[in-house]
């Protein structure tokens, strides 16, 4: 597997530090065998805020060089408990658990890969369930940043119903409600956000769809569209009820 960073030689050194210690920490139950190249890079195309991205069906992560310039220096002996430096952890093995998530659900990786965004209800059941996987593994090892993303989420980030056509703003919510869901059950503090969010369809949104995450994750492993099922009548039952609303 090829590591490296093009255009600062100190960042290829760390990055590659920062693969092995992920690999020595974190890695005894992944399976990324098929991922060919880590790169660093300035910022990731078409999404300047990301600061991590798994691509080329599976073979390839990219990750932004934003979280690494906010490190106060790159000696990884000293950094292990610098809170910034748990947040490049995480980004990395976020990535490093799609890969070797799609190892093991190669069916509905693919699925979501071949939608290009053009989702049905089916497919972004998918790709929102396979998000929730990936952030159940992680989430809990970098929690620097969850109240800040959560207040967020209870000042409106999630409605894009302004800017963007129903459907697409739509699914944009439920992907930023993964989040959501999950961070709030971490620090048990969901009824507080929801209050401050003060809104009905939003908090009935949020619970429907996580009792559908948590049930269809009891269900692993699996690997077929189908055992989605709950999370499509979700987003099914709620689409036009927000588009209503708010489109």
């Amino acid at each position: 597997m090829r590591v490296f960073c093009v255009y600062n030689e100190e960042y290829d050194r760390f990055l590659k530090q920062v693969v092995d210690y992920v690999l020595e920490e974190y890695g005894a139950d992944l399976d990324i065998s098929d991922l060919q190249e880590i790169e660093l890079v300035k910022e990731i195309k078409d999404n300047k805020q990301s600061d991590g991205r798994f691509e080329g069906f599976g073979t390839r992560i990219v990750l932004a060089e934003r979280k690494y310039r906010m490190l106060p220096h790159l000696d990884i002996q000293r950094l292990k408990n610098e809170d910034t430096f748990k947040s490049v952890v995480s980004t990395l093995f976020h990535e490093m658990g799609h890969a070797s998530d799609m190892k093991r659900m190669p069916t509905m990786y693919h699925q979501v890969f071949d939608a290009e965004g053009d989702f049905t209800p089916e497919t972004a059941a998918e790709m929102l369930f396979l998000e929730y996987v990936a952030n159940m593994r992680t989430d809990a090892l970098y929690t620097g940043e969850h109240a800040i993303y959560c207040q967020q989420v209870a000042e409106g980030l999630w409605n894009k119903y302004r800017r963007y056509p129903a459907e697409l703003a739509f699914y944009y919510m439920a992907k930023v409600s993964v989040y959501f869901v999950i961070r709030t059950k971490i620090h048990n503090n969901r009824g507080y956000f929801l209050r401050k969010q003060g809104d009905q369809l939003f908090s009935d949104f949020i619970e429907s769809f996580d009792t559908a995450l948590s049930l269809t994750y009891q269900d692993l492993p699996f690997d077929d569209c189908e055992s989605c099922y709950r999370i499509t009548e979700v987003l099914k039952e709620y689409m036009p009820r927000f588009e209503e609303k708010y489109a």
